[in-house]
């Protein structure tokens, strides 16, 4: 069996692997994150991710706000309440290390992985590096298989991007991009999900 790998943007893909694969949880299962917010973790080794004056409540939407870390915009609706504790924090940051060190044991020691992403959409985004958003996604996914090559060069691995940006689906390399007109929700995503793997050859 394939083992699936989140890269968010969300937990979207976290809900649909708990359908097919349960198990532990992995380091983007939970937190919204944007692809330029990946490549830079990995490229850093994590570095400077639990300095506790990092981490703010920000608006990440015109409607919406959570906590967030400033500089990897990453963005934590599920692990940490507006006005979290030292406590609650330590505990965050014992949580966190272990799936940082879980995702490398993965990386280090499995044969073939299959990273999973949706899309980030930025209706309704609040910018908070605008540098960031010269790129596209996609353009960030072929530098993040960059990054993995060389960071765990024995892994033989594919990306799979479900997009609502690119019109078409293709395949370049080992990046599969497959095109979803369905906007994904909580409820649906699931079912749409499976139903867009189908179409691949890793089904």
């Amino acid at each position: 069996m394939n083992k699936y790998l989140s890269l968010g943007n969300n937990c979207f893909i976290k809900k649909y692997l708990n359908t097919i694969q349960p198990g532990e949880t992995n380091f983007f299962d939970y937190i919204g994150s944007s692809q330029w917010s990946i490549n830079e973790l990995f490229l850093n080794d994590f570095a400077n991710l639990f300095n506790k004056e990092d981490y703010a409540n920000m608006k990440v939407l015109t409607n919406y706000e959570c906590v967030t870390h400033k500089h990897y915009y990453l963005r934590f609706l599920h692990d940490l309440s507006k006005n979290f504790t030292d406590l609650q924090f330590n505990q965050f940051k014992s949580k966190y290390i272990r799936r940082i060190l879980r995702l490398k044991k993965l990386l280090s020691e499995e044969n073939k992985i299959i990273f999973l992403r949706t899309e980030e959409h930025y209706e309704n985004r609040v910018i908070y590096h605008p540098d960031k958003y010269v790129k596209t996604e996609l353009e960030y996914l072929f530098e993040f298989s960059d990054i993995i090559k060389n960071l765990y060069p024995q892994l033989d691995f594919s990306i799979i991007q479900i997009s609502r940006s690119e019109n078409q689906n293709f395949e370049d390399k080992n990046i599969i991009v497959i095109n979803n007109n369905i906007k994904l929700t909580w409820e649906n995503c699931t079912d749409v999900i499976s139903d867009i793997l189908q179409r691949t050859s890793f089904a």
